[in-house]
């Protein structure tokens, strides 16, 4: 144990000694000695040729085994990092670090008996152990935050989607397939069919004694929406052709379990990205009465365009001015005439696959404020036909109105409505179960 513990101060003492010697040798060969402590007095010059100095054997083998001393010891720090993260492996981030953390204390509060190359070994040990620990406590940190905010935003898109569902359970908006039925369920539709036509041949029979002059029967659009494609069935047995839906989505799975002679009318809002579907899907889609803006109008021009066809289009006016209703609304009555009348002009003159056809207006519930929608209306059809660009792209066609539904068609219909939109005096109340999350229909005898 004496040899070995001595052998490392004899190899730096050999060491030192070979280090001075090229010290000597260096000034030497600088040309100049001069060492007053070594004895040496004068100078000593040697020719300026050059010289060729050659690393004596033992300092070779001195450095080599320094370097060797070298690698063993980042080979054992190596190996120490490699067991530690192998014992820590099977743990989550969080106790892995703790685990590393306590590795290192306890490494760093042990008492040093070893020889100071293994005692710098344990330090460098120590020091990697608290490095892989900051590590790991750093690593579970990031994991935790990622977690949080991923939990945070699952959570978000949660409550995204439960409103959705809400919003379209208050709206009534079925799902495929929704309740059904059988065709017994719906015998009723062709009555109330009947009852509704009188109801308009009536309503326009008073119109036109009013105004001492014919008044054309308007088009009964039934208006189909949270109504199973059994219940459309029914009416279209009783004679109906022209339906009504709200929503895109419901349009295009109700289109396909019905015949293709049927005539759909979009009545609702229709967003952007439900353009193309609802062209491409439902090709005997016979209008959309929603038309409220140009970028409507002009993405409905492209893609109709596209698929070679012409559609038919009326424009919404938010003839009851209020804001929260869809359809062209301006500050004042006035304004919004003019802004329905100048998307008119840009659907005849610049959308080459669309047909204007006229006006549709949701009027309020209030009975005189209805009254008052309705004479809008009819003021904007009069100013609309007096602008010849307008009248002649109608080819001797009336301009449609649609306006009233079940609960003022007939003041609709004296105001000059063409068409009208009904569907609780046909098909009866939706109304939701208690405690259920379907629906049942029920007749409704409005009329």
């Amino acid at each position: 144990m004496q040899r070995s513990s001595q052998r490392p101060q004899q190899q730096q003492q050999q060491l030192l000694l070979l280090r001075l010697l090229l010290l000597v040798c260096a000034c030497i060969v600088g040309g100049e000695l001069r060492d007053s402590k070594l004895g040496c007095i004068g100078t000593f010059r040697l020719p300026l040729s050059p010289l060729t100095v050659s690393t004596p054997p033992l300092l070779l083998r001195l450095q080599q085994q320094q370097q060797q001393q070298q690698q063993q010891q980042q080979q054992q720090q190596q190996q120490q990092q490699q067991q530690q993260q192998q014992t820590h492996s099977g743990y989550p981030p969080q106790q892995a670090a703790a685990i590393a953390a306590g590795t290192a204390t306890a490494a760093a509060a042990m008492p040093s008996t070893t020889p100071p190359a293994a005692a710098a070994s344990g330090e460098a040990a120590a020091a990697a152990a608290a490095a892989l620990a900051e590590t790991a406590k750093a690593e579970a940190e990031a994991l935790a935050e990622t977690a949080k905010a991923e939990a945070a935003a699952a959570a978000e898109v949660a409550a995204a989607k439960e409103a959705a569902a809400a919003e379209e359970a208050a709206a009534g908006v079925p799902h495929a397939d929704d309740n059904e039925g059988s065709p017994e369920d719906y015998d009723y539709v062709g009555t109330q069919v009947k009852v509704v036509l009188a109801e308009i041949e009536a309503a326009a029979a008073a119109a036109a004694a009013a105004a001492g002059t014919e008044v054309k029967i308007p088009l009964l659009v039934a208006v189909s929406k949270t109504y199973p494609a059994a219940a459309v069935a029914a009416a279209a047995a009783a004679g109906l052709q022209h339906f009504g839906e709200n929503y895109p989505q419901e349009l295009i799975d109700k289109s396909k379990k019905l015949p293709d002679d049927l005539k759909w009318h979009l009545i609702g809002g229709l967003q952007s990205n439900k353009v193309r579907a609802l062209l491409k899907k439902v090709p005997h889609l016979h209008s959309v009465d929603s038309v409220d803006s140009e970028d409507l109008a002009l993405l409905l021009d492209k893609e109709a365009g596209k698929l070679g066809r012409r559609l038919r289009v009326l424009v919404q006016v938010n003839a009851g001015g209020d804001p929260q209703k869809r359809g062209v609304l301006g500050s004042d009555w006035p304004s919004t005439l003019q802004l329905a009348l100048d998307l008119a002009l840009l659907i005849v003159e610049e959308c080459d696959s669309l047909i204007f056809r006229g006006f549709m207006t949701v009027a309020p519930q209030e009975a005189t404020a209805a009254e008052e929608a309705f004479t809008r209306m009819a003021e904007l059809k009069t100013a609309a036909l007096a602008n010849d660009t307008i009248r002649e792209s109608l080819g001797g066609e009336d301009l449609e109105l649609s306006m009233g539904m079940s609960r003022d068609m007939q003041a609709a219909i004296a105001h000059g409505s063409t068409q009208v939109r009904v569907g609780t005096a046909i098909f009866g109340a939706r109304i939701r179960v208690k405690g259920s999350s379907s629906f049942n229909l029920t007749v409704l005898k409005a009329i």
